[in-house]
C-alpha cells in the first residue's frame, strides 16, 4: 500500500487532525513581535532568504510587481495591500482581531507560479506569531488537497499523482520530525512543489469524470475565441472539427464594426454545428463606450443576431483598466438580452486576480461592492479569464473555483478566456521557466481545459484567446482538445443524451 492510500483510507480523521495541528505553527522557543506575524523564508538547500531575496523571488526578478495583500481567509476579499513590512532580516505583517491570510506569489518546480493563501489551516491569523512560510505553505495546501480527494471517493490516481503525493508526504514527515528551522523550510518548499504536480494531476485527471457524470447539469464547453473573421471557413473549419459535438465559438465583434460585418461569419458557424457566444464589446474597448453607446451596441448586435447562443454582457468586468461604469453597463445589457434574446444565455466574464492589481479590483472584493442580487439573479453563466503569467493561479485554482461557486450558487460557472505568454504581459511564468512559449504554453492550456470541468455546475468553457495564432500551425495544441473531446464523447457525455436535454430544458439559473 502506498503513502498516498494509506492517507487516503483515513482522509476523514486527518483532515480533522489537520485543522487543530495547524493552530500549531510556531515552534517552542521562537517567539513572535506583539502584533506582528514574522515570517521566515528558507531555500530548497535550507538556506535563509532574505527579504530582498524573498521580494525578487515573489516578483520573478525584476518585474516589480509587489504582491502581498491580506484577505478574509474565508471570503477571499482584500483587508490590506502591500501589508509586509521589513522585521531584521524577514518579513512580517500585523494582525488584529479579525483573522486574515497572506495571499502572495511563489515560485514551485516545475509548475510555475502559483498564488499561495497563507491561511494556518483555514483559521487565519490574528495573533502574533512566527511562520516558516514554505512548512506552513505546504501544510495549506495538503489540507486543502485531502480535502479535494475526499470530495471525489471516485478518483482513480495516476502513478503520477501517487509520486507526487508519496514525495510531498515524505518531505513533510522529515519536517514535521524537526525542529530546527532551515530543515524546515526545505522540506516544505520540496513539499509544496511536490504538491503543486498532485494537485495539478488530480483536477486534470478527474475534471473529464466530472463532465462524463453530469454533474454540470449542462453538456461541456470547448470553447475557442476568434477575433477576427480573414478566413473564417478554413478557421470554422478547424474549430469544428476539433471541439465538435461540443464546440462552443466566442466571437469578439471589433470596435468600429457593424453586424453586417459579421454576418456570413456567424452564418456558417452555426452551419458548422457551432454554438456562438458574442462578445459587443471587449474589455479593451470599454472607456470607448459611454453606458447608453454600450447599450446600443448590445441592441444592434442582439437584433441582427437571435441564433448567437449566448451574449457576454461584461468582458473582464473587474480589471482596472475599465470605466466605473461597468455595473450599470452589464444590468443595462442584462436587461437586453432577457427582453430581446429570451431563452438565450447571459453571460458575465471576470478578470482572475487577487493580488497583483487593486484591493478595488481584486476579484472577490469586486464582486461583492458591484455585482448586487439584482443583476445576479439575471446572469445565467460566470466565466473567468485566466492569464497565469498576469496573475498566477496553479494550485490555488481549486480554491478559486469552489469560492466562485459560492458567491454564483445557481449560476453555471467556467472560464472564459485562456491564454499565456501575451506580448507585454509576461509578469511570471507557468509549468516552465526555462521555456515559457512552447511547452509552457501547451501545458497551461492542456491543464485549464480539463480542470476546468471539475466542479459543479462547470461548463468547462476555455475560450482560447489566441486560437487563431496558435492552434491552426501547431498539432499538439490541436490534440489538446481533440482528445478531450473524444474522451467525453467516447464515455457517454453526449449532448444528445435526454440528461442533459432535459437538464437544459429546465430554468435553474
Amino acid at each position: 500500500m502506498s503513502l498516498f492510500q494509506s492517507q487516503r483510507t483515513i482522509a476523514g480523521l486527518l483532515l480533522l487532525a489537520t485543522l487543530v495541528i495547524a493552530q500549531l505553527s510556531v515552534p517552542t522557543g521562537w517567539t513572535a513581535d506583539a502584533g506582528r506575524v514574522t515570517l521566515l523564508f528558507y531555500d530548497r538547500e535550507g538556506l535563509p532568504l532574505s527579504h530582498t531575496r524573498v521580494r525578487y523571488l515573489s516578483n520573478n526578478g525584476s518585474a516589480d510587481r509587489d504582491n502581498d495583500f491580506l484577505v478574509d481567509p474565508s471570503t477571499l476579499r482584500v483587508i490590506a495591500v502591500k501589508a509586509l513590512r521589513v522585521s531584521g532580516s524577514n518579513f512580517a505583517f500585523d494582525v488584529a482581531d479579525s483573522p486574515v491570510a497572506l495571499a502572495f506569489n511563489w515560485p514551485t518546480e516545475p509548475q510555475g507560479y502559483s498564488l499561495i493563501l497563507l491561511d494556518n489551516g483555514g483559521s487565519g491569523y490574528s495573533s502574533p506569531a512566527t511562520v516558516n512560510f514554505t512548512y506552513q505553505a505546504a501544510r495549506d495546501v495538503k489540507l486543502r488537497l485531502d480535502a479535494a480527494l475526499a470530495t471525489r471517493p471516485d478518483y482513480q490516481p495516476s502513478a503520477k499523482f501517487r509520486i507526487a503525493y508519496d514525495d510531498a508526504v515524505g518531505h513533510m514527515a522529515a519536517a514535521d520530525a524537526s525542529l530546527d528551522q532551515s530543515l524546515r523550510g526545505k522540506e516544505g518548499q520540496l513539499a509544496l512543489d511536490r504538491l503543486a504536480v498532485a494537485y495539478d494531476t488530480l483536477l486534470f485527471e478527474h475534471g473529464p469524470a466530472t463532465a462524463r457524470a453530469g454533474r454540470g447539469s449542462l453538456p461541456p464547453w470547448l470553447g475557442l475565441t476568434i477575433d477576427r473573421t480573414a478566413h473564417y471557413r478554413k478557421t470554422l473549419d478547424l474549430a469544428a472539427s476539433l471541439t465538435q459535438p461540443y464546440g462552443w465559438i466566442r466571437i469578439v465583434f471589433d470596435d468600429g464594426k457593424k453586424p453586417s460585418d459579421y454576418a456570413k461569419f456567424i452564418r456558417y458557424a452555426k452551419d458548422k454545428g457551432l454554438r456562438v457566444m458574442g462578445e459587443p464589446v471587449d474589455s479593451f474597448y470599454d472607456k470607448r463606450y459611454t453606458r447608453a453607446r454600450y447599450r446600443q451596441r448590445f441592441v444592434d448586435f442582439i437584433n441582427a443576431f437571435p441564433q448567437v447562443d449566448a451574449w457576454e454582457v461584461g468582458n473582464e468586468v473587474n480589471g482596472g483598466w475599465l470605466s466605473p461604469e461597468i455595473p450599470g453597463k452589464i444590468a443595462d445589457a442584462v436587461q437586453e438580452v432577457r427582453e430581446h434574446a429570451p431563452g438565450k444565455l447571459a453571460v458575465l466574464t471576470l478578470f482572475w486576480q487577487l493580488n497583483t492589481e487593486t484591493a478595488q479590483t481584486s476579484m472577490f472584493s469586486w464582486i461583492d461592492a458591484n455585482l448586487p442580487a439584482s443583476i445576479r439573479r439575471n446572469i445565467d453563466v460566470v466565466l473567468v479569464s485566466l492569464y497565469q503569467e498576469q496573475a498566477p493561479m496553479g494550485v490555488f485554482f481549486d480554491r478559486m473555483m469552489l469560492a466562485l461557486r459560492r458567491e454564483f450558487p445557481v449560476q453555471k460557472i467556467g472560464l472564459g478566456e485562456l491564454g499565456y505568454w501575451i506580448p507585454g504581459q509576461q509578469f511570471w511564468w507557468a509549468h516552465s521557466k526555462d521555456d515559457p512559449n512552447g511547452a509552457a504554453k501547451r501545458a497551461t492550456a492542456s491543464h485549464y481545459y480539463h480542470a476546468a470541468l471539475d466542479y459543479s455546475g462547470s461548463v468547462g468553457g476555455g475560450f482560447w484567446w489566441t486560437y487563431i495564432q496558435d492552434f491552426p500551425a501547431d498539432p499538439a495544441m490541436q490534440s489538446i482538445l481533440r482528445n478531450l473531446r473524444d474522451n467525453l464523447q467516447n464515455s457517454g457525455s453526449d449532448p444528445e443524451n435526454p440528461i442533459f436535454k432535459a437538464r437544459s430544458r429546465s430554468r435553474i439559473f
